[in-house]
């Protein structure tokens, strides 16, 4: 890829939508070859929040950071010298030249440039080509060479009427759109005006109508230059000029949002009519649904604030349904941006005010989402169980085997007989109870992977069973996609996981399009469904789009959910150098959002990487060791990709006792995830690596010890086996072969293992598994070594070191490379 060099002016001005994009770029550490280069203010009050200049300030945390402290040249001396190289001159005899640039630039390098061409238009620095110098003569009745001076100086001229319509311009921003501009003052005179200020050059005009200044500074200081009372109050009047112009039956979104921002901005100005203060804050709540349509949440988050602000002390009395609609819409963008604690002061202020528990239903699913973001999944469950009980929907927080079996044959009941167009067909759920009660369970699903995983099945029944008796809705096709994912993954009914997989996307497609719950659908679809039909690589581009789609519609929780199941699915179809880069990205935007979850969910992953590569890495080092928790701690997810890990890694470099240890953990906690929704990524490893395990375990023992561990692999031997027969078999064809020709091996049958670790090596590397692939030829070499072939032996082994540095497994190679040495010499 060819280098690029992004170049990002007056950073300070950038909202923080701009500001985490460019953080994901700058922090992402495969993007290796930009080069980022931001110019910014390094004053606090050039930012617009504190938040903004903590996030630039982050941006050193996980990125080679080179500042650039451009001070102003503090002596007359350093300005001749700049001058200096300026006229490639020495500038003998000219220090009024000096002085004055100095004086009127105080200094400022940027301002140079643009005072020397001010001397040069108005004749007071020239060049004589004879004898070849500069020469200077400074005229009394010159402008003024100090930039902010010489706008208003340029401005200062216009009649009353024109300059009045340039201060309402400049209210308006640097951009100003069409629509806006012909609600300013009459068509006739605005165009007037504008015509003559593109003339003096300070405006320029699009085709479309629209107008924007010509500079940023010449904006800048027009609007700098009114005294603050005034031009608060300039904002007031052009709020009411414009919302005296809105027509209600066909509003225009722009001019309805810039009514917001110019009262917010003259909101001194306000009068406590609170009538108009009412319609002030309706405005301010479709304002912000318009900002969250756009995915513009900060600015949503800005016009809820001033809402709230409007209503007073009296709020909840004044206009009950109003308020109540302002806190839920504040408390669900609060989450949206990482802002926790304000969500837990909306939430309890709008619990305390509240008249029923239905009016508390939003902010209660915000709540949920809230407590699981902080790192207490486990609380959000409960949480979101005792609300849903008060919806009269009980779902045991314990549930058994046979809760699970229960739950899915009376899905199954449920959807006997019923097509999927008569399921599309449903009338559309419109009961608040019953959407709060859809959203919750969607909610917290996410965290019944790693928390509760025989809940899942339960969750799916009652979300199917609530849309067939009160209707559809966007979170239905959460419901079906989950049934489908179950299907699939658990019971291995493939064609009819498909079916309802395919009806959800239909459904959110077709009946709704509703964007955020499009994203959820499709990364579900694509793990679950998608990826147990085809190749896991295959799957893997689709789950990153879902990602980036929850970015893109503010949930950035269910994103980092996404990131979390991409990096289980990555596991083996990408290189360790790839893994290692998303790791780090996912690690850092984990940090940026403050989730806590996702923050301990890959440390298994980095653990993997850690120990493969042998990489110092700062932030590697993190997974050193991983914690344990307690079976009433129930983190059932991250302790089952713990014990993989680590049983992996251990068995990789011989040290098969420790990793016997790490498959009886894994095996106690399988069966508990299969009763779910099932563990995402290659369901096959815990089996796999369990039998290698047990066959090597078995050549080290005799007797009935070693018969044991030799049924143990058998038994691992059916379970790929079955997951090969149930789902796309390129997946887990070559983990089958391999480890039934070292079964074979063991019991001597020498030509059948020679044929089963030959087809193991073609499929594993067809299937894209870098270290199953490398596993197949090692195992393959130390089958020839222990026949005393040295030479096929050093072939494949040979080999398999040559794979294993290809997928970044450094420090596995070079155990290796010391094992051939003692192996073969």
């Amino acid at each position: 890829a060819h280098p690029l060099v992004l170049a990002i002016d007056n950073i300070q001005w950038a909202n923080e939508e701009t500001l985490a994009i460019i953080n994901s770029i700058v922090r992402d550490p495969s993007h290796q070859r930009i080069f980022v280069v931001g110019i910014l203010r390094d004053d606090p009050d050039g930012f617009q929040s504190t938040r903004q200049r903590s996030m630039v300030e982050k941006w050193g945390n996980n990125a080679t950071i080179h500042r650039i402290q451009l001070q102003n040249l503090e002596t007359e001396s350093n300005t001749q010298q700049l001058l200096a190289r300026l006229f490639r001159t020495d500038l003998t005899g000219m220090d009024e030249l000096t002085d004055l640039i100095h004086t009127a630039t105080k200094g400022n390098m940027l301002s140079v440039d643009q005072a020397l061409s001010w001397l040069q238009e108005d004749g007071s620095l020239s060049f004589r080509e004879h004898p070849g110098k500069w020469s200077i003569k400074i005229k009394e009745d010159r402008p003024s060479l100090n930039t902010k001076e010489r706008i208003l100086s340029l401005v200062s001229s216009l009649p009353k009427d024109q300059y009045d319509i340039l201060q309402c311009l400049v209210c308006c921003g640097f951009e100003i759109d069409a629509n806006l501009v012909l609600h300013i003052g009459t068509q006739s005179t605005v165009d007037l005006v504008v015509k003559k200020l593109s003339l003096e050059g300070l405006l320029y005009r699009y085709e479309s109508g629209g107008v924007s200044f010509t500079h940023e500074m010449l904006h800048e200081v027009l609007y700098h230059s009114l005294p603050k009372k005034e031009r608060t109050y300039r904002h007031y009047r052009l709020a009411r000029q414009l919302w005296k112009r809105l027509d209600l039956q066909s509003i225009d979104e722009f001019m309805l949002c810039s009514i917001v921002k110019n009262f917010q901005v003259g909101q001194e100005h306000l009068s406590d009519d609170i009538r108009e203060r009412l319609a002030i804050a309706r405005l301010c709540l479709s304002s912000a649904k318009i900002a969250v349509r756009m995915g513009i949440f900060l600015e949503a988050q800005e016009y809820l604030s001033f809402g709230r602000q409007l209503l007073g002390d009296r709020r909840w009395r004044d206009d009950y349904d109003l308020c109540l609609d302002l806190f839920g819409a504040s408390a669900e963008i609060a989450f949206c941006t990482i802002r926790l604690d304000d969500v837990n002061n909306l939430v309890e202020e709008t619990i305390a005010n509240a008249r029923s528990y239905r009016d508390t239903l939003q902010v209660r699913t915000t709540k949920v989402c809230t407590i699981g973001t902080k790192g207490h999944p486990a609380d959000a469950i409960v949480y979101a169980c005792d609300v849903l009980n008060e919806l009269g929907i009980s779902i045991s927080l314990k549930p058994t085997l046979l809760h699970v079996k229960r739950a899915l044959l009376k899905t199954k009941l449920l959807l006997q007989g019923k097509s999927d167009d008569m399921i599309r067909r449903l009338p559309l759920m419109d009961d608040p109870e019953r959407l709060a009660a859809m959203k919750i369970m969607s909610v917290i699903f996410t965290y019944c992977f790693a928390f509760n995983p025989r809940m899942a099945p339960l969750l799916a029944h009652e979300m199917i069973r609530q849309t067939l008796l009160y209707g559809i809705s966007p979170m239905s096709s959460f419901g079906f996609v989950l049934y489908g994912a179950m299907l699939s993954r658990s019971l291995g009914h493939n064609q009819e996981g498909y079916r309802y997989g395919k009806l959800a996307l239909s459904i959110i497609q077709n009946n709704f399009y509703a964007d955020v719950w499009l994203a959820r659908v499709s990364a579900i679809y694509y793990v679950g469904i998608f990826g147990w039909r085809n190749r896991f690589v295959d799957a893997l581009e689709h789950i990153e789009i879902a990602r980036r789609e929850c970015l893109r519609v503010g949930d950035t929780e269910f994103a980092m959910r996404v990131a979390n199941i991409s990096i289980i699915c990555r596991g083996d179809v990408v290189t360790l150098t790839d893994l290692a880069n998303s790791l780090q990205f996912i690690r850092n935007e984990a940090q940026f959002y403050d989730d806590r979850f996702i923050t301990l969910m890959i440390l298994p992953s980095m653990f993997m990487v850690l120990s493969l590569t042998g990489k110092k890495d700062a932030f590697l080092a993190e997974a050193t060791s991983l914690p344990r928790f307690s079976k009433t701690e129930a983190h059932y997810g991250f302790s089952l990709w713990a014990a993989l890990a680590q049983m992996q890694v251990s068995y990789l470099f011989g040290e098969y006792e420790d990793a016997y240890c790490h498959s009886r953990d894994c095996a106690s906690m399988l069966p508990l995830l299969r009763q779910g929704i099932g563990a995402p990524g290659d369901a096959a490893l815990p089996y796999f690596y369990d039998g290698l395990t047990n066959l090597a375990l078995a050549r080290r023992k005799k007797g009935l010890p070693a018969l044991r561990h030799l049924i143990r692999a058998k038994a691992g031997l059916r379970s790929v086996r079955e997951l090969a027969r149930k789902s796309a078999p390129i997946n887990y064809l070559g983990k089958a072969y391999l480890l039934e020709a070292e079964i074979k091996a063991y019991e001597r049958r020498d030509l059948l293992a020679f044929s089963l670790y030959t087809s193991s090596i073609s499929l594993s590397h067809d299937g894209g598994f870098f270290i199953g692939t490398a596993l197949a030829k090692e195992r393959t070499g130390k089958f020839f070594a222990n026949r005393q072939e040295n030479e096929m032996a050093s072939k494949f082994l040979t080999d398999a070191i040559s794979a294993y540095r290809d997928c970044g497994a450094h420090a596995k190679a070079e155990h290796l490379k010391q094992e051939v040495r003692r192996f073969i010499g």
